[in-house]
């Protein structure tokens, strides 16, 4: 290897990326074994394990990393014997042992909600498949000094899948940790991103990096070449105080929220982690590493599994928030407790989503359509919100209505009432009309439906089909 390329003789030289994982043709795993590079893949045919130096293609070479070029700690052995060790306890695993495992390693290290550490549990194992589906949540933590919010950040990067931690993360560190090879290379945690909604860059990159086929184009500016970074992946995102839901709200929008209350965990995350070599917590931190090993090759040997597609009875970003996931664990003894986890938080979410000012509005402005037909004046808009919601004008402005915690303006109405209902505005000889479409209004009102619930069955089976179904 000469620089970035690989020559061989009487070819042309190859460009050399560094990979952490490759899945074309079959699953290749970056590890350390023995202090050297090198890929693991399961031979489904043969059932044996194959390590693997570098990965040709007609246009690149891959390679596995050294370590000093990991940002996690790497997958490391001291003896390819290990290998097989691993191997052979994953074989006899199964998503339930996993799951009880994992929920083990959260709760003896966090002390939340028991419906808090599910979904971290559930998260640390569904890590290793994110990229077997075309959809992820993120996790948005919220906590006081002193709350545990770093310790769920620190426990998840010990166990789930090549978790970076990043502190006060920046836009280029999230795209350039993620790469150009394929999608989901990595999990990451976003501790300290307090700021992250005054970055649009970040944003933009969150916002796309829920759906596994988004990239964004960066410039190269060293060669003037426009290049395209991958951004799926999940990702935790740790804070003293949630996103502006003004500036986040499609951030929002694809996380599972919770905040986090001083508690007595069992052990300290931090100082297992730097163990300094007490004997104790040396041994503490090899179990954590063991288990992170014995997911890595359950990962191997079933990454290729089909995975039972599902109606969760529930629609569009509700869905994809937590359908992915109930399909991992469909048919397991865990499935009701996922299911149950879920339904916490998607009841949290559509709670605070039934507050929302649209919500608010959109069954008023029905009612004026019913009322006055599909076309009305923009002051009869705004007397009509005044006379039917319950609220204050201002004392110092005539043109601010307050509602419960919001502030409608006069000179912005119609821009909500465009942006979020689909409403068209012109000017008139009349003064401004708006112009609503009833049928639309109703689809987005049920979209607001805070009482919305899980029911899972076999794509194919009606809802009142018994089999395959769960309530």
């Amino acid at each position: 290897m000469i620089g970035l390329y690989e020559v061989h003789k009487g070819e042309k030289p190859l460009p050399v990326f560094p990979t952490y994982k490759y899945s074309k043709p079959g699953l290749h795993e970056a590890i350390i074994v023995n202090g050297l590079p090198f890929f693991l893949k399961y031979d489904s045919e043969s059932g044996k394990l194959v390590t693997v130096e570098k990965i040709e293609e007609s246009s690149r070479v891959l390679r596995p990393p050294n370590r000093e070029e990991y940002p996690y700690t790497p997958y490391e052995f001291t003896r390819t014997d290990e290998l097989n060790e691993y191997f052979e306890r994953a074989k006899r695993e199964t998503m339930d042992s996993l799951y009880q495992k994992a929920k083990f390693i959260v709760k003896k290290y966090n002390d939340q909600d028991d419906h808090k550490l599910n979904l971290l549990a559930i998260d640390t194992v569904w890590s290793y498949f994110q990229d077997k589906f075309g959809t992820t949540h993120y996790l948005n933590i919220v906590g006081d000094n002193d709350s545990g919010k770093s310790s769920i950040g620190n426990t998840f990067e010990a166990v789930g899948y090549r978790v970076v931690n990043m502190t006060s993360p920046t836009a280029p560190n999230v795209f350039r940790t993620l790469g150009m090879i394929e999608p989901g290379q990595c999990t990451l945690v976003l501790d300290e991103a307090d700021k992250i909604d005054e970055s649009t860059d970040m944003m933009n990159i969150l916002k796309s990096g829920y759906d596994y086929n988004k990239r964004v184009p960066k410039t190269n500016t060293n060669v003037w070449k426009q290049e395209w970074f991958f951004t799926y992946c999940l990702k935790i995102i740790i804070a003293e105080k949630s996103p502006s839901r003004f500036k986040a709200k499609g951030v929002l929008d694809r996380s599972l929220s919770f905040n986090t209350v001083p508690g007595e965990a069992e052990l300290d995350i931090k100082e297992v982690i730097n163990p300094q070599g007490d004997p104790e917590l040396e041994q503490t931190l090899s179990e954590l590493l063991d288990f992170r090993k014995l997911m890595l090759f359950y990962r191997l040997i079933h990454f290729k599994d089909p995975v039972i597609n599902l109606d969760i009875d529930i629609k569009r970003r509700n869905r994809e928030l937590c359908k992915p996931y109930i399909r991992l664990f469909y048919g397991t003894e865990a499935q009701e407790e996922i299911e149950n986890t879920f339904q916490i938080f998607l009841d949290t979410k559509n709670s605070r989503k039934a507050g929302s000012i649209e919500a608010i509005l959109i069954p008023v402005i029905i009612d004026l359509v019913e009322q006055k037909g599909n076309q009305v004046l923009s002051s009869e808009i705004w007397d009509f919100i005044k006379e039917n919601l319950d609220g204050e004008s201002s004392t110092y402005e005539s043109n601010e209505y307050h509602i419960s915690d919001h502030i409608l303006y006069r000179n912005t109405i119609t821009k909500i009432l465009e942006d979020k209902f689909g409403a068209e505005y012109k000017h008139t000889n009349k003064g401004g009309s708006v112009t609503f479409k009833l049928d639309k209004l109703q689809k987005i009102q049920r979209s607001y439906d805070a009482s919305i619930k899980i029911k899972t069955r076999l794509k194919g089976y009606s809802s009142d089909s018994s089999e395959g179904s769960r309530e």
